[in-house]
């Protein structure tokens, strides 16, 4: 199966009425220069039982002269599309946009800008998700080139996750990268945050006979002949599947042993050519992504990302509702749906504010918890005009 989403980095945002979502850096014809309304300085008080949600990917943004600017620019915007919600990246590049004592810092860290981030948003009762990609956004790999997922040659693995941007991606059998992981896992967690995204947890975007994209590093190849020694029936599959289980299964005990902070685990879907959803099994094999599994993890959300674009197939925006719609006769659960809309532009096929806007609607109507887009830096004005117009 050829892999043609690029693996958009959440791609995840939550609503069940009108929703809410990313936006873009210039200012578009709209006045962002009016002061934010200044509420007391807490967090809201509870999650919205609606996420109207916008992602905030600072790994795709240029590092600005005037941080308390951006600040103000992000957040009017988002008020004026009744945002409750924003999902903020707090590494990128393996770099931390935090006051980390354990990743080295860029310019946003420096700078404070999630924990000032955080305490503006609050300040305008909007709620801040820490959201990141497995494997990807906090994957040091210029420091430790050791914890690189490889192909079968033994080159390093990246990834495309925007048309030219290829980010490295870390062995999720590494135990060393594990480790670091849940280090800042625990880190990050202390920051005033309101929930979590772990976005699409797989094991590269190959099966067992896709020697480019498969990970082969030493580091996972021991660790699977170790368990084949103790289960010889043990499949390369389902060792794979279990090692992306296992990974989310103790980001989420990280997380909960010391907050009651939602997560939502954003998942990998994808339509054959006459628009049905390929199987469980078929994206386990592919990807490493064993969905009841993660599932039975009892994550407070699961979010379904609707890139009809992007597609290997591409659909029409309202076939959002029959994802959904399909999603739900795959996998009983009464677990919250969450649905991320395409909010970018594909390689062959501009985003119209129309499509996107029949997206949104058509996920509306099926009732999920929330809906968001990837992302801020992607969206133009006739995009958030029509944001406006669903969310007030």
């Amino acid at each position: 199966m050829a892999h043609t989403f690029k693996n958009i980095a959440l791609s995840t945002f939550l609503i069940t009425s009108p929703l809410a979502i990313g936006a873009l850096l210039s200012t578009d014809n709209i006045n962002l220069t009016s002061p934010l309304s200044t509420p007391p300085n807490t967090a809201p008080s509870a999650t919205p039982s609606v996420i109207k949600s916008i992602r905030l990917d600072l790994s795709s943004l240029k590092e600005p002269r005037d941080f308390d600017r951006l600040i103000d620019k992000i957040l009017s915007r988002a008020q004026r599309s009744s945002v409750n919600t924003v999902y903020i990246s707090p590494w990128s590049d393996g770099l931390a946009n935090y006051q980390s004592n354990l990743a080295e810092l860029n310019g946003f860290g420096q700078y404070s800008f999630v924990e000032s981030f955080i305490e503006q948003a609050h300040a305008n009762n909007i709620k801040v998700f820490a959201w990141f990609v497995v494997g990807k956004d906090n994957f040091p790999a210029n420091a430790h080139p050791e914890w690189f997922a490889q192909t079968k040659n033994g080159q390093p693995l990246s990834h495309e996750d925007e048309p030219g941007l290829f980010l490295p991606m870390a062995s999720l059998a590494n135990q060393e990268y594990i480790d670091y992981h849940l280090k800042l896992i625990r880190e990050v967690n202390q920051l005033p945050i309101d929930g979590w995204v772990i976005s699409e947890p797989l094991m590269s975007w190959g099966d067992e006979y896709d020697d480019d994209y498969g990970d082969f590093s030493p580091s996972t190849l021991a660790t699977f002949e170790q368990q084949q020694t103790i289960n010889p029936q043990l499949t390369w599959a389902d060792f794979r599947a279990q090692a992306v289980t296992d990974f989310v299964k103790n980001t989420i005990n990280h997380i909960r042993s010391s907050s009651d902070k939602p997560v939502a685990i954003t998942l990998f879907t994808e339509p054959d050519k006459a628009g049905n959803l390929v199987s469980f099994d078929q994206i386990k094999n592919w990807l490493g992504m064993d969905i009841p599994a993660l599932a039975s993890l009892n994550p407070d959300y699961l979010e379904l990302q609707s890139l009809f674009l992007d597609f290997e197939y591409p659909q029409e925006p309202q076939w959002t509702a029959s994802m959904i719609q399909q999603f739900r006769q795959q996998l009983n659960t009464d677990i919250p749906l969450l649905v991320s809309v395409q909010g970018f532009n594909s390689e062959s096929k501009r985003l119209s504010s129309r499509d996107f806007s029949q997206a949104i609607v058509s996920a509306t109507e099926e009732n999920v918890a929330g809906i968001s887009t990837y992302a801020y830096h992607t969206l133009r004005s006739s995009h958030w005009s029509k944001l406006r117009r669903l969310w007030k």
